[in-house]
């Protein structure tokens, strides 16, 4: 299967590098590049003044560099972002006591946690490179799900926690607000998502970054291509998106 490419979603200067990006750092996202959460109140403060720090040079990036419909897609993502640190880091949350009570559980595979979301970042990037431009949101849509199932295979030795719950939460809030607006029948072990061609995987020395705000930035611009995403869906979801979102 040929890929085609829109070319970089990014503007084309130093500013707006992917080395600047990857200076901001992607922990925010969990297990992104660890394999252990903080578990400790001590620990998890210093956890929350880092992911805040890096979620928030990580937006800076994206409304400085990136236009339209990837702009969009890359600020629905991290202001989702923002609102599960918020809520994990302020005590007497839902989230909070759910993260407190789970995480040492969670930590136990936090390898195989990380596994997931490195695979996902690989298989984002594999459409970008290899899938055609009208079935990347389909092939997207489907390696998020692909995700959730790791992560449910993960966590079966936290089975009677809420362990899953958190995890689907956090990834939910985050990808889904993207992803999950377009997906339609793309979903979870869907026939749609079995009769996708396989794509040959890239491998991660294949990859600008490991930061997922640049795949997903590029799938997003390719909406408007899509044979899979009705135009009146997209558009309602991301163009008519209040500019005080994007702008503050």
């Amino acid at each position: 299967m040929k890929g085609y490419t829109l070319g970089s979603p990014l503007k084309d200067t130093a500013d707006c590098s992917v080395s600047v990006l990857d200076g901001c750092g992607r922990a925010f996202i969990p297990y992104a590049e660890t394999t252990r959460m903080a578990e400790t109140e001590q620990e998890l403060k210093d956890q929350c003044t880092l992911h805040f720090k890096q979620l928030h040079c990580t937006r800076n990036f994206t409304t400085m560099c990136a236009e339209g419909l990837p702009q969009v897609a890359a600020v629905l993502a991290l202001d989702a972002a923002d609102e599960n640190i918020e809520a994990v880091c302020t005590p007497g949350t839902e989230l909070h006591t759910m993260y407190k009570s789970t995480i040492p559980c969670i930590n136990k595979v936090g390898v195989q946690m990380n596994d997931c979301m490195r695979n996902l970042v690989i298989n984002l990037n594999t459409v970008v490179a290899r899938a055609p431009i009208e079935t990347q949101v389909a092939y997207g849509c489907c390696y998020y799900y692909d995700l959730l199932g790791c992560y449910d295979e993960a966590l079966t030795v936290c089975k009677g926690t809420d362990a899953n719950r958190l995890a689907a939460i956090l990834a939910e809030n985050v990808f889904g607000q993207t992803l999950g607006l377009v997906c339609g029948v793309y979903t979870r072990e869907s026939p749609a998502c079995q009769t996708l061609e396989p794509l040959k995987k890239l491998d991660v020395s294949e990859l600008d970054t490991e930061n997922f705000v640049l795949p997903l930035v590029t799938i997003a611009g390719t909406l408007k291509y899509s044979k899979v995403v009705p135009r009146h869906l997209w558009s309602q979801s991301f163009l008519q998106i209040n500019k005080s979102k994007l702008w503050p």
